[in-house]
């Protein structure tokens, strides 16, 4: 599943006067503390044997098995403001938290991933809006007390 937010104008143009790695690590910072609530409802629902599944769930910036994915906010052809957050199980359980969000021929499927997602996207996009912009005016005021603009 992904998600792209959009309608950022303002946000766009508090970035480029980022540099571009500072910028993304101001995108990072967010997505993680926005994700955060996805990844703790997901540990909540994750099906329970060994919980070695429900320990696996984490964000990470690299896909490593994560079932869900979100590109914060997301301008396409804008590297500098984009970022790709991945929640989900890690590589050790990926294929097995898939086997049990989707179901086998004979197992039934028992979602955690995609329930925990829609209980919390709505504030996924509220922590996105309350923290992204006061993130990077913070930044970029520390970028400028030390006299490094782009």
């Amino acid at each position: 599943m992904k998600f792209t937010c959009t309608g950022f104008g303002d946000i766009e143009r508090a970035l480029a006067d980022l540099k571009q790695t500072t910028g993304k690590s101001v995108l990072r910072r967010v997505g993680r503390k926005a994700l955060e609530p996805v990844k703790n409802k997901a540990w909540q629902l994750a099906p329970v044997d060994t919980g070695g599944l429900a320990d696996s769930i984490t964000i990470s910036g690299t896909q490593k098995g994560g079932i869900h994915e979100g590109k914060i906010p997301g301008i396409p052809n804008n590297p500098k403001s984009q970022v790709r957050l991945f929640v989900g199980p890690d590589t050790r359980f990926s294929h097995r938290g898939e086997l049990q969000e989707w179901g086998t021929f004979s197992n039934p499927p028992q979602p955690f991933m995609r329930p925990a997602w829609e209980s919390e996207k709505m504030g996924v996009l509220s922590t996105i809006t309350k923290e992204l912009k006061g993130e990077i005016e913070r930044t970029a005021a520390r970028a400028a007390k030390r006299g490094k603009g782009k």
